[in-house]
């Protein structure tokens, strides 16, 4: 008769813990979920455009949020101004909003946020990704200044611009254009039909 071959088991390796029992050895480690894009978390234009179409429009309308509450609106009144559910915009916002004591979303003035925008430049309109509010601020003026001249012809708000040196995400001089018949051509070729540069990627 054929000799039976030995059927041999397989038995995972224990080695011995702290506490002397043994562990098995082939237990995996669970990994890091990924850290969710928000506006705080995006450091330039080319993290920006590496996440989805959908969200790039909300995270411009989270910044529009913000924008309107920098002039006065409440958080609920800005989303629905903007158009963004009150949780998406908390979400994509980040460390940008935070809760007063009287339970009110206020804005956290000291969080770095992303913003791109749409600005005017020598060859056309060109997205720009800035951070803090403070050059928020600035780029928003300049908004403002540009379509005071396109709309009324007066382009002395515009002056201050000429001087002023501020830096995008990335640390590159931001171009603030001036030139008033440059604006003039692309404002009369339909340029800024937009109601403003914030509104631009939408």
């Amino acid at each position: 008769m054929a000799k039976q071959k030995s059927k041999r088991t397989l038995k995972l390796r224990r080695t011995p813990n702290k506490s002397g029992k043994s562990a098995n050895t082939s237990k995996t480690t669970k990994r890091p979920k990924p850290k969710s894009k928000n506006i705080t978390s995006l450091k330039n234009l080319q993290q920006y455009l590496g996440v989805p179409k959908t969200t790039q429009e909300n995270l411009v309308r989270t910044g529009q949020v913000l924008t309107k509450m920098e002039s006065g609106d409440s958080f609920h009144k800005a989303t629905r101004a903007v158009g963004i559910n009150p949780r998406t915009a908390k979400k994509l916002g980040g460390s940008a909003f935070r809760k007063a004591a009287n339970g009110k979303i206020v804005i956290n003035k000291r969080a770095k946020v992303l913003r791109v925008v749409t600005m005017p430049s020598s060859s056309g309109l060109r997205q720009v990704a800035v951070r803090g509010f403070k050059t928020a601020s600035e780029i928003a003026k300049y908004d403002n200044a540009v379509h005071l001249y396109v709309n009324t012809g007066d382009g002395s708000k515009l002056k201050r611009f000429r001087r002023l040196k501020l830096k995008d995400a990335s640390g590159e001089p931001i171009e603030f254009l001036t030139d008033l018949a440059e604006l003039k051509r692309q404002g009369l070729a339909g340029e800024f039909s937009f109601e403003s540069f914030y509104g631009g990627t939408v």
